[in-house]
């Protein structure tokens, strides 16, 4: 394919040349127009919206051309030939000579006049309205003849002085030929992948907007105009982002809940080593977890990558079975693929499977925890979307209590995680057996073998006791901080009195129980004497079965008990999703919990 290309020549013979060398060059579509300086610019805006596609020109006119038009540019050099040619000339001459230019003249002319052994004034101007000037200062030394470009052979003819045009010969002309098509052919491919790259992103249905700085929009694509981008909490939070990312020098996301929807906010530093600082912001709608009611179901923690030792490394206590539990954990972390976490109530189950996310290549990205059995039909399809689809997708998705999954949701959970394309990472608990469910028919077969290829069973406390050792002295700093209290132990005898518990509630009872303790105890060590209607209880609850029902016999006061602790269980101890699912504030919550610690067990009352 010929190059369209428009020649532009400051001086008449080099027009000519251009024309004559063209006529031998199969791929060059070359026309040549004469101008100089701001005359050749003119000329070059007027090719550029003809369609031309390549500028040819030379020394301080082709320098202004390209600054003005965003077309490729070859330089007709002013070569070491065309220097000695009119270096030559002089070579008798008994006068003065002053060589004035630009700095791709003299640059080289100082070079040979020093080769030659010529005496030469070299002088370089960096704008054509310095050259008149240095001139005249040069008329005033006596210096009658100078070499130069075309614009100084003007002003010296203007000034009375002798001026010798640089002229440019076949060489340097081919060569710029050649440079020429080399720029074109660069530049065309590098125009193809940017239309490519434009393409994409004006296709992107994430709204994406690049900043210069914190606040100048450098672009924005199509879909960015379907996000509030000026609504105060938007523009709060793309600020915010912004200076983190810049800070960290790292992507930073945010998923900010609006009236309708959510919108996924990822802030990307970019390095394009121009020196200028810009930052990418990704928009991605969210249609689930968005609206307070739902809150109670779902939380996103914005989470940040943590190497295995440190992710696992809140897991306390020494006992082999934690030990071969976190060995299995962080050897899942480094595979992409979902992970069944079982165990009973208050093992940690939601401890293991952040540790694997943040353990894992997603750990930057959020994690997403959702209570599987308060979810209704349309908000278990608005969850699949988005993770399909939307924000979810790059992150890790943790199903708790998922035997709780609708039937025709676990069919399409299996769908899902068997395709294995670009979705989120997939990480699931159980308190029950899932084995003897598909038995029964209330768990999908196949969605069951997906996740029993990485099974991670967690041990109950009962079968690693040793580490209470570990967690009572966590658990009392725990309640110190709470209370205001200054406690240093707890006395053996009554570590001892625990360890012997069955504690069906796991860790979580455990440190209920000793946060009990620390409120009831005024000394420096917790007794046995003043916890002992304490002991006496979880003695009680220790002898009813694991997944027990509620004991009815009680008052309307002590059932409420039963249910908040219960609730509490299997919220992880959140107080706030527990106070949403029993319909209370978080106040009320903590008041009837101070009440709660207080209370005789029931059985102590009948």
């Amino acid at each position: 394919m010929r190059v369209k290309a428009i020649g532009i020549a400051p001086y008449a013979g080099l027009k000519r040349l251009m024309e004559e060398l063209a006529k031998e060059d199969p791929e060059m579509d070359l026309v040549v127009e004469q101008g100089d300086l701001e005359e050749g610019v003119d000329i070059a805006r007027r090719a550029e919206k003809e369609g031309y596609e390549l500028v040819i020109s030379r020394g301080g006119t082709a320098s202004l051309i390209r600054e003005a038009v965003s077309i490729p540019v070859a330089e007709i050099p002013v070569s070491g030939y065309d220097m000695l040619r009119v270096l030559t000339l002089l070579k008798d001459y008994r006068g003065e000579v002053a060589i004035v230019g630009f700095p791709n003249i003299t640059r080289g002319a100082a070079v040979i006049c020093d080769l030659l052994n010529l005496s030469v004034h070299t002088v370089t101007v960096r704008k054509p309205s310095e050259v008149e000037e240095q001139l005249e200062s040069r008329r005033r030394q006596g210096i009658q003849v100078v070499v130069g470009d075309v614009v100084t052979v003007k002003a010296a003819e203007k000034l009375g002085m002798h001026g010798l045009l640089i002229t440019s010969g076949r060489e340097a002309v081919l060569d710029a030929f050649e440079e020429g098509k080399r720029v074109y052919r660069l530049f065309s491919r590098l125009r193809r992948e940017a239309s490519l790259y434009r393409n994409i992103l004006d296709r992107d249905r994430r709204g994406i907007v690049v900043f210069g700085g914190k606040e100048r929009i450098l672009f924005r694509n199509p879909a960015a105009a379907r996000f509030p981008l000026s609504a105060p909490a938007v523009e709060r939070a793309i600020q915010e982002l912004v200076e983190e990312s810049l800070r960290r020098g790292q992507s930073e996301s945010r998923l900010l809940p609006l009236e309708e929807s959510g919108v996924q906010i990822a802030a990307v530093p970019l390095d394009d080593r121009s020196g200028e600082t810009r930052v990418a912001i990704h928009l991605e709608k969210c249609r689930f977890a968005v609206s307070p009611e739902k809150w109670g179901c779902v939380e996103i923690r914005h989470t940040r990558s943590e190497p295995k030792e440190t992710a696992f490394h809140r897991f306390v206590g020494k006992s082999g079975a934690l030990r071969e539990a976190i060995q299995s954990a962080q050897k899942y972390s480094e595979w992409d693929v979902p992970v069944w976490i079982s165990g009973e109530e208050g093992t940690g189950k939601e401890m293991f499977a952040l540790a694997i996310h943040q353990a894992s290549p997603r750990g930057d990205q959020p994690f997403i925890a959702v209570d599987s059995g308060c979810l209704k039909p349309e908000e278990w399809n608005e969850l699949i979307a988005d993770a399909v689809a939307g924000p979810f997708r790059r992150g890790t998705l943790y199903l708790k209590n998922a035997e709780k999954i609708p039937a025709k949701v676990q069919k399409r959970l299996g769908a899902l995680i068997a395709d294995e394309g670009d979705g989120p990472r997939w990480l699931i608990s159980t308190v029950v057996d899932l084995g003897k469910e598909v038995r029964r028919g209330a768990f999908d077969r196949k969605l069951y073998q997906l996740l029993g290829r990485a099974h991670l069973p967690l041990p109950p406390l009962r079968e690693r006791k040793e580490d209470m050792d570990d967690l009572i002295p966590l658990f009392i700093a725990e309640g110190n901080s709470k209370y205001g209290k200054s406690i240093v132990g707890m006395e053996s005898e009554l570590i001892e009195e625990l360890k012997r518990l069955t504690w069906p509630g796991n860790i979580e009872e455990l440190k209920r129980a000793v946060e009990a303790m620390v409120l009831k105890s005024d000394g420096h060590y917790i007794g046995r004497r003043e916890t002992a209607d304490i002991l006496e209880r979880l003695k009680q609850e220790a002898s009813r079965p694991v997944g027990r029902e509620l004991d009815w016999t009680g008052t309307l006061e002590e059932m409420e008990i039963q249910i908040i602790q219960r609730v509490l269980v299997e919220e992880g101890m959140n107080q706030t999703r527990a106070a949403q699912r029993l319909g209370i504030n978080r106040s009320t919550l903590w008041r009837k919990l101070q009440n709660v610690h207080r209370e005789t067990p029931p059985g102590n009352k009948r």
